[in-house]
């Protein structure tokens, strides 16, 4: 009765207006359902606040719109319609989450999670505050749902098991969780987050309290330029950023359109996380800042209980060809030719082999430069660099040549059966390369071993498990599969069909400018480049391009005239409240740090740096910690990289139902006569088959080697028969 009365006399009207409603799935208790009007509140309470709070924002911005010393950032992709709803959603529901805590903190009766709250202060922080403060908020909060307004998953999607083909949405994966791995999801955890407030303040105090050095100063002094090649091949890295965009792509904050919210150097915008300029940045006297917006916020769980800031995925979360193909049939059709299951391409004059099809809407990443022809994939980000144009190229002829072949074996096959014949065995041989030839490169053969990564050599896999969780870790997408940022070269070389020079280019002049890609060679030639460069060894260090150049003159219209791609990871990772590197060394087995002396398998000079720039070895992010370890044996990567990333590509392969070695579905599977097809296909033989060359190392993730890694003449490597999918006419 008391709380009752303490009720607005509108809430008292919902209450009594609800219960029917309320009741209708499940009978509640009267304190439930008082419960459930309160939350409702809160709720509307805080998209309230929020609301009056942007309208400042908004009001802010478009004066400091004026003045030219300021930055705004649009080089970044901006969010769908579906993302943008359900940021609006998530940050009501944080917002709910802080009033609720603080209602809390003045009952009598107090909470774990709201006796930290109170309690949480500089001086009291330590090396677990941030795990246990968030660990306590979260089991606090996750007993209450938000209001169904309020949750972007209403509708489940609409799923026929029978089809025998992945959605292009990827949903309707998994049987009994169909929102699993669908595009624009939330990322999944390997550790509770550690944001400052518990809740979604980014992680920026070190463990004394104090604040943490700045990212751009963490790059300048850690991530140092270093030019020391290995055996690897430069398509270790492109081909690695080529299966990036077929997994993650963060969604971040934007306006009503769709674009990313403007950031300003001088506006201290909640939304935005920009990086101050040092003074002693030698390479940035001329900008104050490279501005940043946070990432979008989304719900934790399908069911939209309460709980830390997640982000969201825009892709599907499984190795799919998406980049390729699409994340949403609206945008595969668009790709598609009307006719004989082909994707679109382009015929450029001069040039032999089709290209991606052109971008007829004129808009490309990030470059507004008039005249620049950019390319139309499944990924927005496609155009960013002519390597991974040329990845993208290579895919989209393979799919073409087996749509053509499967055609004339089955002539009376429609347009959709060989489209999706086609995807479906273009997509196993991605994941066998990947599985078989690229990933013991990475991780190397022990690790390989020890998470059941490699693929048999007969018979089907029946290790499927409905119950792995196979969305993407967040700590995967924002700091473990960046590792490729070390391995990149600061130039690369054209190479004609014989593997003979043609020309050396900056990685400034192939980053988002396509002109390279009509000249003397074309895309083939850079491609050929990427099997005979070496790639850069995987250590702390970064070359000058990407850390002190990004994007220099390559970004129209906008006063930011260059970005470092270390201090960009930094400071993601703390946006999405990272744990320090310390929590992922000790989940992966390695010692725990109590010094920076502890770090042994980090080098001598590495750790000096890093107590240079870091008060405490708990504060170390995740992205500089895990770069600065000696490789694992016969791999590419550190232990903690290589953990976080081998528990990652584990989970997509025994939690995704149309894996290609799964055989427990056969009606969407694949026969053993085909699969032992699939088993022959290579990265040699995918280069042979797309680019204008006649021979290829066996393997060329790897520098040629007489007797390790001979060359081959293309008509003597490994091929699939398409055979056992001609279907018999009685």
């Amino acid at each position: 009765i008391v709380e009752w009365a303490l009720l607005t006399e509108s809430s008292q009207i919902r209450l009594i207006n609800s219960i029917d409603e309320l009741n209708m799935n499940k009978r509640m208790t009267g304190e439930q359902l008082l419960s459930s009007v309160k939350l409702r509140e809160l709720f509307e309470r805080a998209q309230s606040e929020i609301e009056a709070e942007k309208s400042v924002n908004r009001k802010r911005s478009i004066k400091l719109g004026d003045d030219a010393q300021n930055t705004k950032l649009v080089l970044t992709i901006g969010a769908s319609k579906a993302s943008q709803i359900a940021n609006k959603q998530a940050s009501v529901a944080l917002r709910a989450a802080k009033l609720l805590l603080n209602l809390e903190r003045k009952s009598p009766t107090t909470t774990a999670a709201t006796s930290a709250y109170n309690n949480t202060t500089p001086s009291s922080y330590n090396s677990g505050a941030y795990y246990q403060m968030s660990a306590n908020y979260n089991s606090y909060l996750s007993q209450y749902q938000a209001p169904l307004e309020f949750c972007p998953n209403i509708v489940k999607p609409y799923c026929d098991f029978n089809y025998p083909y992945r959605t292009m949405d990827g949903s309707c994966n998994n049987r009994k969780n169909v929102w699993w791995g669908k595009k624009e999801t939330p990322f999944k955890r390997l550790l509770y987050p550690a944001y400052d407030d518990g809740l979604d303040v980014p992680r920026f105090r070190s463990v004394t309290g104090n604040r943490l050095k700045n990212p751009r100063l963490i790059s300048m002094h850690v991530h140092t330029s270093l030019d020391r090649t290995v055996s690897s091949t430069n398509l270790v890295p492109m081909f690695g950023q080529f299966v990036d965009h077929d997994l993650s792509l963060t969604a971040l904050i934007s306006d009503e359109d769709g674009n990313p919210i403007k950031c300003f150097c001088s506006n201290e915008d909640a939304d935005c996380i920009n990086i101050q300029m040092p003074s002693t940045d030698r390479y940035n006297l001329d900008q104050r800042c490279m501005v940043t917006p946070r990432s979008s916020a989304s719900y934790k769980t399908f069911d939209c209980n309460l709980g830390a800031r997640e982000q969201l995925n825009l892709l599907t979360h499984w190795l799919d060809l998406s980049q390729t193909y699409g994340n949403d049939l609206d945008k595969t059709l668009k790709l598609r030719r009307p006719y004989g299951g082909l994707l679109r391409s382009s015929a450029i004059r001069g040039l032999s082999r089709a290209y991606l099809p052109f971008n007829k809407a004129g808009k490309c990443f990030g470059n507004n430069k008039k005249g620049h022809i950019c390319f139309e994939t499944g990924d927005p980000r496609s155009n960013q660099n002519l390597l991974l144009i040329s990845m993208q190229t290579i895919w989209m002829r393979e799919h073409n040549r087996l749509a053509k072949k499967l055609a004339s074996l089955n002539p009376y096959w429609s347009d959709e059966k060989l489209f999706q014949e086609a995807r479906k065995i273009n997509i196993a041989q991605y994941q066998h390369i990947i599985y078989n030839e690229w990933l013991p490169i990475v991780l190397g053969d022990s690790v390989v071993r020890l998470y059941g990564l490699r693929p048999l050599n007969q018979e089907f896999l029946y290790k499927y498990n409905e119950d792995i969780y196979p969305n993407i870790a967040n700590e995967f997408a924002t700091a473990a599969f960046r590792f490729g940022h070390s391995l990149v070269r600061s130039f690369v070389h054209k190479l004609d069909d014989n593997y003979g020079f043609m020309r050396n280019l900056t990685l400034n002049e192939i980053i988002m400018d396509s002109l390279h890609a009509f000249k003397r060679g074309g895309l083939d030639s850079l491609a050929r480049g990427c099997v005979r460069d070496d790639s850069y060894a995987f250590d702390v260090h970064v070359n000058g391009q990407l850390n002190n150049h990004l994007f220099e003159e390559k970004i129209a219209d906008i006063p930011t005239h260059r970005f470092s791609l270390p201090a960009l990871n930094i400071n993601r990772g703390r946006d999405h409240g990272l744990q320090s590197y310390n929590f992922y060394r000790e989940m992966c087995g390695l010692n725990r740090a109590y010094s920076f002396d502890d770090l042994y398998n980090v080098p001598a000079e590495v750790r000096l740096r890093l107590s240079d720039v870091y008060e405490h070895v708990d504060d170390i992010d995740l992205f500089t910690g895990a770069t600065s370890e000696l490789p694992v044996s016969g791999g590419l990567v550190g232990p903690t990289f290589a953990c976080i990333l081998a528990k990652q590509f584990r989970d997509l392969k025994l939690g995704d139902r149309f894996f290609y070695e799964n055989g427990e579905y056969h009606a969407h599977g694949f026969t053993i006569e085909q699969l032992d097809q699939i088993r022959k296909a290579n990265m040699a033989r995918i280069m042979c088959d797309n680019i204008d060359v006649s021979y290829m190392q066996k393997n060329p993730f790897l520098n040629p080697n007489p007797e390790l890694n001979p060359l081959i003449g293309c008509r003597k490597l490994p091929r699939i028969s398409l055979r056992p999918w001609q279907q018999q006419l009685y």
